[in-house]
C-alpha cells in the first residue's frame, strides 16, 4: 500500500490549510454536532432556528430574520431550524439565482468572474 493510499484511507480529516478551508470545516463539524445533539436541542428550542459556533449555540429565534440581527457574521455561521416534524429536503426546487438570493440574505457575497 502506498503512502497516497494510506492518506486516503485514514479517517483524520483533510482540509486546505486557507481561511476558507478552516471556516468550512468549522462550519460542517457544527452541522455534525447539531444532528448528534439534536435530541438535547429540541428540548430547549423546539421550532426555533439556532446558529452554532464552535459547536455552541450563540443566539436562537422562531423567526430566521430576528435570529440573522443577532449574529455578527451570519454567513460564517452554522443556522439550523429545530422540529419535530419531519422535513422535506428538495435540492432541486431552486434555481441558482433563488439559491444565490438566500445565500446573499445571510451575508454571502457572490462574486461573478468575467470570461473573456
Amino acid at each position: 500500500m502506498s503512502a497516497k493510499t494510506k492518506n486516503v484511507n485514514r479517517k483524520s480529516k483533510v482540509v486546505p490549510q486557507t481561511e476558507t478551508g478552516r471556516i468550512l470545516e468549522q462550519f460542517a463539524d457544527d452541522h455534525v454536532w447539531i444532528a448528534k445533539n439534536r435530541k438535547k436541542l429540541l428540548e430547549q428550542y423546539t421550532e426555533q432556528w439556532i446558529a452554532v459556533e464552535k459547536g455552541k449555540v450563540i443566539a436562537s429565534d422562531p423567526d430566521v430574520h430576528a435570529l440573522r440581527k443577532k449574529l455578527a457574521n451570519p454567513a460564517y455561521t452554522c443556522v439550523e431550524f429545530l422540529t419535530r416534524e419531519p422535513l422535506l429536503i428538495w435540492p432541486s426546487a431552486f434555481t441558482s439565482d433563488e439559491l444565490l438570493k438566500r445565500a446573499e440574505f445571510f451575508g454571502y457575497k457572490h462574486h461573478t468572474v468575467s470570461q473573456k
